[in-house]
């Protein structure tokens, strides 16, 4: 830094490669602001300025080279700077001026490196120059190579340093992970290397258990056809993000969201962008309502598995209170549960108003399921179920697997001395723990023969462990089950699931071990058992006692192992599967993903009225139509859009008030608001009856027109007759 008193300083690690052009960027990015005074590049390990994700990795993210990587960066996010709370040393652009005012590194405090770049960065920021990264430039860094042998030590040393003359440092930098203002930049890189690919969109919960199984082995098969699979779904904790869109087993290579609606809305924008060949939905219960809207509005084609039936039960179990199976019975019945035992806890606070009445929750889903092209289940009970509920509705029956044919199922052996029982799974209520629990507590009396063996855990571990009668060998990732259950042997596995299930692969597991079955006589187990021929079954109330029995009979039957075969997912599309994928997709014009609220019939003053478009083209004007009853003047309407103010004009009332805006907007998500205000507050009124409501809505992109009007019209009425309907029907509404 000492070789010039004139120049900018550029500091770079000796384990760097960069780019062509990325010096130019860099000073690009120094000068575009005179109180700049370091900027750091985007790179794949540079703590919190790295890409695919905050951390970074070891070697090149996007399985591409560092050419197309800062290629991309230079495109997408061309001249976007992001201000940081410390600059990275690995590629550290300084400006003369800002060295001039905060001095040199203290190299007597920090030797040989590490920590250097922070004191000055702090140094830099109390004397009021900011610390930014030029999201345009992307620099390969190895990490940890120049002082390999003495890194962690000289690291810890100077981390000392800078805590003792920084104390707020460190909460800084945790207040910057958590915000993330980079993510949107990392965002705008992703789609970029999945843009072009042949894709389909899982949309799903985050949990595990049947349906993430279903998922990969789904996934598996959809990779397998030269699919890019996503999955979109809730950010696991601990995350700063509510939602992610990410390469089906390649977490790093995701797109990453806030919480929030809009949030959701960017998300969807993004899954329309990458024109995916359809949507594949699997469950929606913990992500934001407005998610089953958007998807309808996305003019993709959708199809749904029902795992289970969250879509005519917002408790998803058809499991009342006390954990006792209701059948499913008449919405009124189901809304007074709901009123005593509340939805299922993993349901997002958003539905927890539409989930308060099932009637509502029903008529809701019943659409979003009919919009689709296909709806699938995995057995005929679930079909038969949900078929009771929504008779219009049609469903395909497609089980996950198809068994291979043995004959016979099952012969008669010796009953053993020992009957070993296996309960596979987390058995909690609506897995049948109680009843777990009083046929251990029987046996351990009434039944020395029998020994329970759980091949996973409990909600009720405590209350198990203490007899002598039960093993819990604890949680275990699906790839350890079949040693597990190799190691601990066992002649039975016994279902006590008390509602319907839609299918279970535990089953599948222990058919594929040759555990005889007992199980109640319900749902999705029960029918696979019957077209099997093999295993015991009896009904739902049958006491501890009966079946104790049940599971002696079971012993004596050997069944053999019977092996299962993955179905190919079907495809939600007309043609064969040797068509697809199929080409020459189009593009859609601008959509309309989620719709206008507090519009029409009740807008109150001061009340705000959003959309939220996806455009696949720059989007050119924005046209506008208001109507304010004749008695009401005085009224404004004030219109952004993507959170910018770009208008604010009067209504005059009793007249159609149209207004026309150019926007030259890029493709994208867009976000228009209406505000209506009064230049004084009407003294003495019914607010409501004041309001002027939105009679139209024209979007143009190219040559691509989308049109919404609150009688659902698409084409474009006489001005006239929209005034009459308008007028007719907000009386109506007032009457």
């Amino acid at each position: 830094m000492r070789h010039t008193t004139t120049n900018d300083v550029v500091l770079l690690n000796s384990d760097t490669v960069v780019p062509p052009g990325w010096l130019d960027r860099l000073y690009a990015a120094a000068h575009a602001d005179e109180r700049i005074g370091t900027v750091s590049a985007m790179s794949n390990n540079a703590t919190i300025c790295s890409l695919p994700h905050i951390g970074g990795m070891d070697g090149l993210p996007y399985q591409s080279t560092l050419e197309d990587i800062d290629r991309t960066c230079a495109r997408v996010n061309a001249g976007v700077t992001v201000d940081l709370p410390t600059a990275d040393g690995f590629c550290m652009y300084i400006k003369r001026r800002a060295l001039e005012d905060v001095g040199f590194f203290d190299a007597e405090a920090f030797g040989r490196g590490y920590g250097e770049e922070n004191d000055f960065s702090l140094r830099a920021a109390t004397r009021g120059w900011r610390n930014v990264v030029a999201c345009d430039v992307f620099v390969q860094h190895k990490g940890s190579v120049s002082f390999q042998a003495s890194a962690e030590e000289q690291t810890q040393k100077n981390l000392r340093i800078i805590d003792r003359r920084y104390p707020d440092y460190h909460r800084q930098v945790v207040q910057f992970t958590q915000a993330d203002p980079l993510h949107a930049a990392r965002n705008r890189v992703q789609p970029a290397f999945w843009q072009g690919r042949d894709a389909v969109v899982l949309i799903s919960l985050a949990i595990g258990g049947g349906v993430g199984r279903h998922i990969d082995e789904a996934a598996a098969r959809l990779e397998a056809q030269g699919l890019l699979v996503l999955l979109f779904s809730r950010a696991v904790a601990p995350s700063p993000y509510a939602w992610q869109l990410c390469a089906w087993r390649r977490p790093e290579e995701r797109l990453v969201y806030p919480a929030g609606p809009r949030s959701m809305a960017q998300a969807m924008s993004d899954i329309v962008a990458l024109g995916p060949h359809f949507l594949h939905i699997h469950h929606l219960i913990d992500l934001d309502a407005t998610m089953a809207a958007m998807v309808m509005g996305s003019g993709l084609p959708y199809q749904v598995t029902l795992h289970d039936f969250f879509y005519i039960c917002p408790r998803v179990t058809l499991l009342d209170e006390s954990a006792t199976y209701c059948g499913a019975p008449d919405a009124a019945k189901c809304t007074r549960c709901i009123s005593r035992a509340g939805p299922h806890p993993a349901l997002h606070p958003s539905m927890a108003n539409l989930a308060a009445d099932v009637a509502h929750w029903r008529t809701r889903w019943a659409g979003f399921l009919a919009g689709a092209a296909q709806v699938l289940a995995p057995s005929a009970d679930t079909a038969s179920h949900y078929g009771r509920i929504l008779p219009d509705l049609a469903i395909t029956v497609h089980p996950h697997e198809i068994a291979a044919p043995l004959a016979p199922a099952w012969q008669a052996r010796p009953q053993p001395a020992l009957i070993k029982v296996v309960v596979v799974g987390a058995i909690g209520p609506h897995k049948g723990v109680e009843q777990l629990l009083a046929l251990v507590r029987h046996a351990e009396r009434w039944a020395g023969d029998l020994h329970f063996i759980i091949v996973g855990f409990t909600s009720q571990d405590d209350k198990l462990a203490s007899f002598a009668n039960a093993t819990i060998t604890g949680s275990y990732a699906q790839e350890e089950l079949a040693a597990l259950l190799a190691r601990h042997g066992g002649h039975v596995a016994l279902f006590l699931s008390p509602w319907p299930e839609t299918y279970s692969y535990t089953l599948s597991e222990a058919l594929a071990h040759g555990l005889t079955p007992v199980t109640y006589q319900i749902g999705a187990i029960a029918e696979r058992l019957n077209q099997l021929g093999c295993g015991v079954q009896r009904p739902v109330d049958t006491p501890a006692a009966e079946m104790i029995e049940a599971i002696r009979i079971a012993a004596g039957q050997a069944t053999n192992p019977i092996g299962f075969t993955v179905i190919d997912p079907p495809l939600p599309l007309e043609g064969q599967p040797a068509q697809w994928p199929p080409r020459g997709r189009q593009q859609s014009p601008a959509l309309l993903l989620q719709p206008a609220t507090g519009c029409f019939t009740d807008g109150w003053v001061e009340r705000s009225v959003v959309w939220q478009f996806h455009s696949t083209m720059p989007l050119e004007q924005l046209e506008l139509e208001f109507w304010a009853p004749a008695q009401f003047a005085g009224q404004h309407v004030t219109v952004r859009v993507n959170g910018s103010r770009i208008a604010r004009e009067p209504i005059r009332p009793d007249d159609l008030t149209c207004l026309l805006l150019h926007l030259h907007l890029r493709p994208g998500l867009v976000e228009i608001s209406c505000h209506f205000d009064f230049d004084a507050p009407p003294d003495g009124s019914d607010q409501r009856r004041c309001s002027a409501v939105l009679a139209g809505l024209v979007l143009r992109a190219g040559s691509k027109t989308s049109i919404w009007r609150p009688s659902g019209e698409v084409s474009n009425p006489d001005r006239s007759g929209a005034v009459s309907r308008i007028e007719d029907k907000y009386l109506a509404a007032l009457r």
